[in-house]
């Protein structure tokens, strides 16, 4: 698709997770939780700083995870925000040079180099053979749409309604 300059008022659109990220998402949860648990059980034995030394972690990993997960993409005639809960993320719209679904099949054969992998999400660096190197803003391993930018960045979102998502940009 060629991008268009057709007045649009802002879309938002909701990115919800696919079966594999909830049971991630709450199976790393539950996990967690027995840990701290099992850590808080042991504090009257063992040193607390060196439960503090395990538990930190543990929940700064959490936080870190979902603060910079994606929870939402929003379109305007000036830029295109994916919402994140700490720091959102914003691409001009003269920056995107083309956007277009992508084989949900193709981009299964990716392969993460730094990034998250189902907790929250498939967020971060990505790397393909056909398509080189991508950043990742997904909730689910459908509706994938990939952006390409002017400074070369492929960018992959999966919006829920992904042939409306294109229509703001045509």
């Amino acid at each position: 698709f060629i991008i268009s300059t057709t007045l649009i008022v802002n879309m938002k659109y909701k990115a919800s997770f696919d079966k594999l990220a909830k049971g991630i998402t709450i199976g790393t949860t539950l996990f967690f939780i027995a840990l701290i648990y099992m850590n808080i059980l042991v504090i009257n034995e063992v040193n607390i700083f060196i439960i503090l030394s395990a538990v930190i972690p543990i929940v700064l990993i959490y936080v870190l995870t979902y603060g910079y997960s994606p929870s939402g993409y929003e379109v305007s005639n000036e830029s295109l925000l994916i919402h994140r809960p700490f720091k959102n993320v914003k691409i001009n719209r003269n920056e995107i040079v083309s956007i277009q679904r992508m084989d949900k099949k193709l981009l299964r054969k990716s392969i993460r180099t730094f990034g998250v992998g189902g907790l929250f999400g498939y967020y971060g660096k990505f790397s393909h053979l056909k398509v080189g190197n991508m950043i990742w803003y997904a909730t689910q391993r459908d509706n994938f749409i990939l952006l390409k930018t002017v400074n070369r960045k492929s960018i992959v979102l999966t919006p829920d309604e992904p042939d409306k998502f294109l229509e703001n940009f045509m």
